[in-house]
């Protein structure tokens, strides 16, 4: 008896859901007709195929187009996402026991990066917005203060832009690093899409001359999952050992259907992108006037909530509220009674991820529906906005903390305890605690309310918690 639990778990979620406002960017929408035939193109490294690991055909034709585009030294391919970018960055510019600075809403690969290679890290927090009670980027004053206090620092790593679509400052940033003698890796995920179209409030961390820059393509553009480009934008790195880092962190058997994914979105966007992108910009500008000016609906829109430039947010990340549902209650409502899926909740808002895939008419009937949910929305209701912005003490490094002994507890009792293991919402993937880190009362009723929220929490399983045991 064949179960089939993998296919029949995606077919009865492709029938529950008739439309996607989350990864991967392709929304299910693109007619890509290798997919037809998609055993034909799942082929290994032989004669006429080119190796990733040592590419001289078409792999290596198609990143050399790719690098041309970019402008960068390099580009390359990773088959094991952004994760692996990161990873293979990370381990080329630090050597182990280095110290880093990191933005601390960083994502667990790069925590997973700092274990492995024991750095010593300091922190550089975001901003929240006051109303939002969202990460916003890092101010250049505290960036600055923490180059300053931190002279022995190997590498600044940033992320721009985050889940909610704010980045940072790098023009100034990178400067300041480059004077410190700091490497800058930025964590480009969810920025992509942002070579191919100059947006007025963000733009891609290539243009700011980061030195090592990752992007996700199966995130904003028309990829397969698990796609991802590693930018190498400097000559102060030695390719040869980028490559090595990169191939130690991929899969020696990389998949030709996701690479051959990767050339068809990326040729898509440069022949296309920039006037697709200009047109999803205005889409989304109308769409935007229209919500906000619904009863009861309120959008995130830098042009009015916010107008220091310096807090840069890229267009395609959509923040909805409403009012009387938390984000979790919304979600659930367009999940359950109208078959949308967004990116992610919290709290207050959902948040949207818009591509070149969405449609005018996709559009459209999503503002019917926000309409009618904020017609219906309940007259009275107190609504808990919580930021989560805590900040653990680190008592030891993530890599002692990773051989560390442990043990399980009730997360009640946890308080005074050391964790052993992260504890994520996921989405968006950015730790509350890190391996190492105190565990304390604030930090505990941050995780009972999300959980409690229905966010879905990595590292909290029926209750309990791991700990590290030398503290019992």
């Amino acid at each position: 008896m064949k179960n089939n639990y993998i296919e029949k778990s995606l077919d009865a979620y492709s029938n529950e859901v008739e439309k996607r406002y989350h990864m991967p960017g392709h929304k299910a929408a693109f007619a890509w007709e290798p997919l037809e035939n998609a055993l034909k193109y799942d082929v290994t490294e032989v004669d006429g195929t080119d190796n990733l690991m040592h590419p001289e055909g078409a792999i290596k034709l198609f990143m050399d187009e790719m690098t041309g585009f970019y402008k960068t030294k390099r580009t390359y391919i990773s088959v094991n996402g952004s994760t692996g970018a990161l990873m293979a960055a990370i381990s080329t510019v630090c050597d182990r026991g280095d110290k880093v600075i990191v933005q601390r809403d960083a994502h667990k690969s790069i925590y997973n990066a700092i274990g492995l290679l024991d750095l010593k890290t300091t922190y550089v927090y975001p901003k929240i917005d006051s109303n939002w009670r969202v990460p916003m980027g890092v101010d250049v004053e505290e960036i600055s203060s923490a180059i300053k206090s931190n002279i022995e620092a190997k590498a600044l790593i940033l992320t721009h832009p985050n889940y909610y679509g704010f980045g940072q400052n790098l023009d100034e940033i990178v400067k300041l690093a480059h004077e410190a003698g700091l490497y800058v890796i930025i964590d480009e995920a969810h920025g992509a899409h942002l070579p191919f179209y100059e947006q007025e409030n963000i733009k891609s961390a290539l243009d700011s001359n980061a030195d090592l820059v990752v992007q996700s393509y199966h995130k904003t553009l028309p990829a397969l999952t698990q796609t991802a480009v590693l930018h190498l934008n400097t000559d102060k790195i030695d390719h040869k050992k980028l490559e090595k880092k990169l191939f130690t962190f991929q899969t020696t058997s990389p998949s030709y259907l996701l690479m051959n994914s990767m050339e068809y979105a990326f040729e898509f966007m440069r022949d296309d992108g920039a006037e697709l992108l200009e047109i999803l910009g205005d889409k989304i500008d109308s769409l935007s006037e229209r919500l906000q000016k619904i009863d009861g609906c309120e959008i995130y829109n830098i042009k009015s909530t916010n107008k220091n430039i310096e807090n840069t947010k890229d267009f395609t990340k959509l923040l909805i509220s409403v009012e009387g549902y938390s984000g979790y209650e919304l979600e659930k409502i367009l999940r359950n009674n109208y078959k949308i899926q967004v990116e992610m909740a919290d709290f207050k808002c959902v948040v949207l991820i818009l591509t070149v895939a969405d449609t005018i008419s996709d559009l459209e009937r999503f503002y019917e529906i926000v309409e009618k949910i904020c017609k219906d929305r309940p007259e009275h209701s107190v609504i808990k906005n919580i930021a989560c912005n805590v900040r653990p003490e680190v008592k030891m490094t993530v890599a002692e903390a990773f051989s560390a002994a442990c043990k399980n507890v009730r997360l009640k009792k946890a308080s005074g305890e050391i964790a052993a293991n992260f504890v994520i919402p996921y989405p968006p993937g950015t730790p509350i605690v890190v391996p190492g880190e105190l565990i304390d009362d604030e930090v505990i009723c941050c995780i009972e309310h999300l959980i409690e929220a229905g966010h879905e929490i990595l590292g909290v399983d029926d209750g309990y918690i791991d700990i590290i045991i030398e503290r019992m």
